[in-house]
């Protein structure tokens, strides 16, 4: 274990002791607690780069607070998700019906041949039509493309990427409303990686309690200061830090640590 470095109070022995026993129990709470190494150990993960520079969306990342008393972090409102333009009844029995609805495809493709009902003999087996046939059905389905499924498509990819900001939040404000005190909702300042051998440290330097809010009338999800404040911690990271160090004196001399620590990503970083 690492050796921790105390102030020194000669003049006030009973303060020293007390600031002593107060941070070896704090070490030993956070030893006993489950410390995840890297981000990826979290049940979820939202990245601020994530929310979209959309409408209905802020991020107080982006740099423009709306205001000095603000203390909302991130916000995102559900998006209204609107159906594909119906195709011209021509294209109805070719264009395939799954990826008519799927605006990350380039367009949703016709069939090649289709089977039609036989207008002579109902009963009878139905005649093949192939695409290729009908030149005018592939112009009808052109048209349809240019000139209203694009423009849908489009505007369907920047709704998209805001209702998944907006699932992913409202996922953690159902586990966060059904477990209370045992899910936690933080926001992590920074990113440390580091690596040693087989152990790789992965997580955020400072942490600061949030609070997600849902207000369902307006159907809005929002991320701010926790109800007791934000309470900025980075004692977790350092702890990992001090382990890990130490477990690096085992193996290593302390000039090639301290080449490791200057060259990596810890440099200019206060322990």
């Amino acid at each position: 274990m690492s050796k921790l470095v105390f102030p020194q109070h000669p003049q006030d022995p009973v303060r020293d002791r007390a600031i002593r026993l107060f941070a070896f129990l704090r070490e030993m709470t956070l030893l006993r607690a489950k410390v995840a190494q890297s981000v990826e150990q979290y049940d979820k993960v939202i990245w601020l780069a994530d929310i979209p520079r959309e409408p209905g969306c802020y991020c107080a990342a982006w740099g423009t607070a709306r205001s000095e008393e603000d203390t909302t972090w991130i916000e995102v409102r559900k998006p209204t998700l609107t159906a594909p333009p119906s195709p011209p009844v021509g294209l109805l029995p070719r264009i395939n019906s799954a990826q008519l609805g799927d605006s990350s495809r380039e367009f949703p493709e016709l069939s090649e041949s289709i089977s039609l009902a036989n207008e002579l003999d109902p009963k009878g087996p139905p005649t093949p039509e192939n695409l290729a046939e009908h030149t005018d059905i592939k112009s009808m389905w052109e048209r349809y493309i240019e000139d209203a499924w694009w423009p849908w498509a489009e505007l369907d990819r920047r709704a998209q990427l805001v209702q998944r900001a907006y699932t992913d939040l409202f996922t953690i404000y159902q586990k966060q409303h059904r477990l209370a005190e045992v899910y936690e909702v933080v926001l992590g300042i920074g990113l440390l990686t580091w690596k040693i051998g087989q152990r790789e440290i992965k997580r955020h330097i400072v942490t600061a309690q949030a609070n997600l809010e849902f207000d369902t009338k307006r159907g809005v999800l929002t991320v701010g200061v926790g109800a007791e404040g934000g309470k900025p911690d980075s004692s977790k990271t350092c702890l990992i830090l001090r382990i890990s160090l130490t477990m690096c004196t085992k193996v290593h001399s302390h000039r090639n640590l301290r080449r490791q620590v200057t060259h990596g990503r810890l440099a200019g970083l206060r322990l």
